[in-house]
């Protein structure tokens, strides 16, 4: 059990703002616009100076979009 969670924190990357919009194809305002309505996921702090996306985060609301899901 602890070398799954182990491997998947190594598996996990922070994505910020720029490999956001570039994975997703959405302007930095439609981000923010569509985190104001909970449907899309809110970034994490790292450190007070950073917010970064957790690349899981963005693969599930991809995913979800192909889907049909309604996000969050």
């Amino acid at each position: 059990m602890a070398e799954n969670k182990a491997n998947h924190y190594h598996q996990e990357k922070l994505l910020p703002v720029k490999a956001v919009t570039a994975l997703t194809s959405l302007g930095r305002s439609t981000i923010y616009r569509l985190m104001e309505a909970k449907l899309f996921p809110r970034p994490v702090r790292p450190i007070k100076s950073r917010i970064a996306w957790r690349s899981s985060d963005i693969a599930t609301w991809m995913e979800a979009l192909k889907s049909g899901e309604p996000s969050q």
